[in-house]
């Protein structure tokens, strides 16, 4: 824990706080890792801890408190996600749909990519 030999109690508190910044508890389901474990969030009825702040899954990585926060669902609903939360024993997103939308360019752009915001 120690790496030298001067100022060896800040340098224990330092690797005591890198160990909690760590990802504490991983469940791994279907190649989901839930981390930055938090209790702030919003929850649903027969919703509770733990709440988390990120979840990665093999292709993308959700966040609450960023650009990854957005969305898409298969009916092209975009979703902004609140909070990862454990409901009736599952692992849930808690979203709020954005009724409001708009174009992400404004001028002429290739027909390919139209759905994207």
């Amino acid at each position: 824990m120690i790496r030298k030999s001067e100022k060896p109690l800040q340098q224990v508190i330092n690797r005591v706080i890198e160990g909690s910044l760590l990802i504490n508890k991983q469940e791994v389901e279907l190649g989901a890792v839930y981390a930055q474990e938090h209790f702030e969030g919003p929850l649903l009825p027969n919703c509770r801890s733990p709440q988390y702040k990120e979840l990665k899954l093999p292709k993308c990585t959700l966040k609450l408190n960023s650009g990854d926060c957005y969305i898409r669902m298969l009916n092209h609903v975009i979703v902004k996600v609140r909070n990862i939360v454990t409901c009736l024993n599952q692992k849930v997103i808690i979203g709020q749909e954005i009724l409001e939308k708009q174009p992400f360019f404004t001028h002429h752009v290739i027909p390919q990519i139209w759905e994207y915001f």
